[in-house]
């Protein structure tokens, strides 16, 4: 469920070993670091700053301002609450710096948040062996739901005054969760679960397609450009739609996870577009998309034949306790929290986890590995990579600081 937050600050800084970084937030009880936010750095540059995840793909969409991604990596300023200005040391390699600081127990939860992402294919897969996706996708939601709510509800950030953009995250609802979820669910139906696992990858390079197209705030480059085509070669090369037979995939199913990209890329848009500015804390607007995506789903989902999940007690434990209680919940648990403890650009870096753990998945329960796979899930990783990789810039002063 991507999680769709807004902080406005702007940052000065100065891109010296150990230069002066001063930080502003107009809002000192938001949290830093989870969600849109504008920052303005040396020489007038500007970058827009996302962070969200899905099913693994907890990424931002960050443009510009390298010196400003590493700040915010070397930062752990959602524990603060800051009023006014703040100054701090910007070290000359901050990605390492931020890394020395890192709890032991964000380094766990990152790792198990990898491993419940990449799992969650094969759980799908299982259910959808007894069930029809769409009632995975509702059941999926039904119990990842209570503990998003239990945590909206514990830390007190569901406002009445919020419902009056229900619009919005009724968009939400359908374009980031149910639309989503039953595209990947019947994709994974129809293709092995390495499969759905490694093309669900390629998720920033639709985002980043849309965006470009869309928002015009994505600069586009060759290094990008190179990305882009590097990582839609590596779904090619899993899609083979030249294979037919025996060696081939049923195109359906890749149409599935193509669509389930699409839609989740295009949330992210809407939601710069649309959500970036309404104040609303990331988990709250969580908290009412997927209830509004539980209740579509529950009006929507034929309820003939959801008993036959009950046959199997693998497939019913992985779908109520693997996708939906920590697949789901859990997992937005821990990225809330990893976020908290690394800050939003490193916990991002999840995003390539969940592909190799699903191709690793694939291979134990005996679904085979080409070594076509490797190359082609490697070029997906290397393309999203490149793109997502920051550009060194030099910056001769401070500018002004702006909200």
């Amino acid at each position: 469920m991507p999680c769709i937050g807004q902080n406005k600050f702007a940052v000065a800084a100065q891109e010296q070993a150990h230069a002066q970084v001063v930080l502003k937030i107009r809002d000192p009880a938001a949290d830093f670091g989870e969600g849109d936010a504008q920052l303005t750095a040396g020489g007038g540059e500007t970058a827009s700053f996302y962070s969200g995840h899905q099913d693994g793909h907890g990424f931002e969409s960050v443009h510009g301002l390298s010196p400003v991604k590493g700040f915010l990596a070397n930062l752990q300023a959602s524990r603060w609450r800051v009023k006014g200005l703040m100054s701090m040391p910007l070290a000359a390699n901050p990605m390492e710096s931020s890394m020395k600081s890192i709890e032991r127990s964000a380094i766990v939860a990152f790792a198990s948040l990898g491993l419940i992402w990449g799992s969650n294919f094969i759980f799908m897969k299982w259910a959808a062996e007894l069930i029809s996706p769409i009632q995975i996708v509702f059941l999926r939601v039904l119990f990842g739901f209570f503990p998003i709510l239990a945590l909206a509800l514990y830390r007190g950030v569901l406002r009445k005054q919020h419902l009056r953009h229900w619009p919005h995250f009724l968009v939400m609802s359908i374009l980031a969760t149910a639309l989503y979820y039953y595209a990947f669910a019947k994709g994974t139906a129809l293709l092995p679960s390495s499969v759905a696992g490694m093309l669900s990858g390629a998720i920033p390079l639709f985002t980043f397609v849309l965006t470009a197209l869309f928002l015009k705030q994505e600069s586009i480059n060759v290094r990008k450009i190179v990305g882009v085509v590097l990582g839609f070669l590596g779904v090619l090369l899993i899609a083979r739609p030249w294979s037919t037979g025996a060696g081939g995939l049923d195109p359906w199913g890749v149409g599935y996870m193509i669509l389930g990209s699409l839609s989740l890329g295009s949330s992210f848009v809407y939601a710069r577009r649309f959500m970036s500015n309404l104040e609303i804390a990331p988990l709250a607007l969580s908290t009412y998309q997927v209830g509004l995506a539980l209740f579509i789903l529950a009006v929507a989902t034929p309820y003939s034949g959801l008993s036959n999940i009950g046959q199997s007690g693998v497939a019913l434990s992985g779908l109520v306790l693997g996708l939906g209680l920590t697949g789901t919940g859990i997992a937005y648990v821990l990225y809330y929290y990893i976020v908290q403890r690394m800050g939003a650009v490193q916990a991002s870096t999840v995003t390539y986890l969940p592909p190799v753990v699903a191709l690793l998945i694939g291979i134990l329960v005996g679904e085979g590995l080409r070594a076509m796979d490797l190359i082609a899930m490697s070029a997906i990783l290397v393309g999203v990579y490149v793109i997502q990789m920051p550009v060194r810039q030099r910056s001769t002063g401070v500018s002004d600081i702006r909200n």
